[in-house]
């Protein structure tokens, strides 16, 4: 089986889901994340847990304020799936700044790109 990348409109498009995921996140906004992933979206985090849909929903409005910051920031596209890739930086308001790569999946469902599944990985300082 061979895969092609295409980096057309489908890039742009899952580029475009990316930031409104990264928006969401930022203000805690559950609607914008809620249209942004699938129903069996899942999440791998660095203390080893699975994460759903409904507990993202429900953790994120209790996230720690903090000021987010995105960059590293890169998406590839192969067919129906794109993942995208990058790096968080967490300000958060008592003085702690927490870093992590992501890695985000998405797939074409019905004709529409939503999010399937993200892993995040912290950064050790060293």
């Amino acid at each position: 089986m061979t895969f092609t990348r295409r980096n057309s409109m489908g890039k742009d498009k899952v580029r475009q889901l990316d930031n409104l995921w990264n928006e969401g996140y930022q203000h805690r906004d559950t609607s914008i994340l809620s249209s942004v992933l699938a129903d069996d979206w899942v999440a791998f985090t660095p203390d080893n847990k699975v994460v759903t849909k409904k507990q993202l929903l429900e953790a994120v409005p209790t996230n720690p304020e903090a000021r987010l910051e995105f960059d590293e920031f890169d998406v590839h596209v192969f067919g129906d799936t794109a993942i995208t890739k990058g790096r968080l930086t967490a300000n958060q308001m008592d003085g702690q700044v927490r870093q992590q790569r992501f890695i985000r999946v998405y797939a074409k469902q019905d004709n529409e790109w939503k999010a399937v599944a993200a892993q995040v990985i912290p950064l050790i300082e060293k």
